[in-house]
């Protein structure tokens, strides 16, 4: 009879399989007597490429590693940028005449706006039971400046993860 079992432990052995493999989540209320009641079960699949973090994702993890996606596809060149889409977006993309990252980085210059200030407006995740992703939206207003005139500009970015990273599936603004 086991008296305790330390889930890290338990999840760490398992990374070290080279199948797949379950991990049962008993989530029990109370500790006192032999057998305390199962108030939660669940099943998670955990594959023999995945580390710690991706099993022990928080929501708040996940949200940061979002909107560090749209922060770097903010930041970065052009082509670079190219990198952070989905595969589906690219294949939108595609029919467009935009076939790889030197096309998309001449074809999405911004116009010449200083751009300002960011702010996160909104930070949804959810997920596609239909396909079994997990999908994050976020809103995001920015304040620019061009020729004299001033804005604020809303852009929605639709993310779907691919591959285990957040990958960008849309853009509107």
């Amino acid at each position: 009879m086991v008296e305790s079992l330390n889930a890290s432990e338990i999840v760490m052995n398992l990374f070290q399989l080279d199948a797949p493999a379950f991990v049962l989540i008993l989530a029990v209320s109370g500790t006192n007597g032999p057998s305390p009641p199962v108030t939660s079960l669940g099943l998670t699949a955990v594959s023999s490429g995945a580390s710690i973090s991706q099993v022990d994702a928080t929501a708040e993890e996940r949200r940061a590693a979002a909107k560090a996606i749209v922060e770097k596809y903010w930041s970065g060149d052009p082509r670079d940028r190219y990198l952070l889409l989905a595969e589906s977006y690219k294949s939108n993309l595609r029919r467009l005449g935009i076939t790889n990252a030197a096309k998309y980085g001449s074809d999405t210059q911004p116009p010449e706006r200083v751009w300002g200030t960011r702010t996160y407006e909104r930070v949804d995740l959810n997920r596609d039971s239909r396909q079994g992703r997990d999908l994050a939206q976020i809103v995001l207003s920015i304040n620019w400046e061009q020729e004299g005139y001033r804005g604020t500009t809303t852009y929605i970015f639709d993310l779907i993860m691919e591959a285990g990273r957040w990958r960008i599936a849309n853009i509107v603004h």
